[in-house]
């Protein structure tokens, strides 16, 4: 299509417009570049102002990092001027406790019959020595059951056949400290094959005061 509107046209008519175009075309490549060159240095000049902000924003954000960093290192040293205080006020005071004063003491037997089972005999001795007494005087000292203090001695002949923690949870009050020692009696059958295992208990309880 190109060809035939080509060849309608008159040859001088063709050449006037070549030229005609080609004027065109140059003055237009002078724009192009004129607009170029524009946005080169418009893009370079935005790429200074970008710079300077990014440093103003740079060091804005270096001062606030060294303040910081400040902070840090001043709570640090606070926090070890606190553990050194708390360190010297530990090892001055560790030695330091209410006095314990005791208030109750109370003796208990506890028998099994068959079986050799230590821990029954032990817990039958701890019932034996509470379940006789009714303690009143929380109130006048101002305080409650759990404020007990309670060493808790056990005598068997075997200590290690007795359950430490089974024998405790018979005191339902207070804070109990346990002692199982040599003591109590076995008293075995005429075949030797079993025996009867007597505990002795001993309550002793204390005040922090």
């Amino acid at each position: 299509m190109f060809v035939e509107a080509v060849n309608h046209l008159n040859p001088s008519q063709n050449v006037e417009r070549l030229i005609e175009k080609s004027a065109i075309f140059e003055e237009t490549l002078t724009k192009l570049d004129t607009i170029l060159i524009t946005i080169g240095i418009a893009s370079w000049r935005l790429s200074i102002v970008t710079d300077k902000i990014w440093e103003a924003s740079l060091w804005k954000t270096w001062n606030g990092l060294k303040e910081h960093v400040l902070c840090i290192a001043k709570a640090e040293a606070l926090c070890g001027e606190f553990h050194e205080i708390f360190m010297f006020w530990e090892l001055n005071t560790r030695n330091i406790s209410m006095a314990l004063n005791r208030y109750i003491t109370e003796m208990g037997m506890g028998v099994d019959v068959h079986g050799r089972n230590y821990t029954s005999a032990a817990k039958r001795a701890v019932s034996d020595a509470i379940r006789h007494s009714s303690l009143n005087f929380f109130q006048a000292l101002g305080k409650s059951p759990q404020d007990m203090r309670i060493t808790l001695i056990i005598g068997v002949p075997n200590t290690g056949a007795v359950d430490t923690e089974a024998v405790a949870k018979e005191l339902p009050y207070g804070e109990v400290n346990i002692n199982v020692v040599e003591g109590g009696l076995e008293v075995p059958n005429e075949e030797g094959l079993d025996a009867v295992v007597i505990a002795n208990a001993a309550v002793l309880v204390y005040f922090d005061e």
